[in-house]
């Protein structure tokens, strides 16, 4: 059977109209579970991590990094662009960060009924700044800051 050239235009845009409803709902939250950042932890500093003590942690301004905390980066004309790679000082400020709901902090990396080992705060943004030696930052050193807001429990 052959179709009528108007009625191939309008199944190519069903089609492409299923595509993009499909990419939606790839992109929704599973459950709709919040968006969790996992940080482990070494006893030292899950010991101390509370929002009286130790009310943030810092992750070096690595690839790694970059591509678990920034969601995208813009470019000079003010595009969104995905983080690759490296990027220099100067390049910082252009760090659209994910939008995380709960940061994890596990001791080490624990099954999800050592509950013991695993505490839940509120996330309450980051920022790229020198941290505070007692809590492991180097003096001058530039580190992406996670801030943690009350425990969640």
């Amino acid at each position: 059977m052959t179709l009528p050239i108007g009625d191939f235009f309008i199944l190519i845009a069903s089609h492409q109209q299923q595509q993009i409803n499909t990419m939606k709902e790839e992109t929704k939250p599973v459950n709709d579970k919040p968006l969790c950042l996992h940080l482990p932890l070494i006893t030292k500093w899950f010991e101390m991590t509370s929002p009286e003590e130790k009310s943030e942690d810092y992750r070096e301004i690595t690839p790694h990094w970059i591509k678990r905390l920034v969601e995208s980066v813009i470019d000079e004309h003010g595009n969104k662009d995905k983080p690759i790679g490296d990027y220099e000082e100067e390049d910082y400020y252009r760090f659209v960060f994910k939008k995380f709901e709960i940061n994890k902090m596990t001791l080490g990396y624990p099954s999800n009924t050592e509950v013991a080992k695993i505490k839940n705060y509120e996330h309450k943004g980051i920022e790229i700044r020198t941290g505070k030696p007692e809590w492991g930052a180097k003096p001058d050193k530039l580190y992406f800051v996670i801030k943690h807001g009350v425990r969640i429990l």
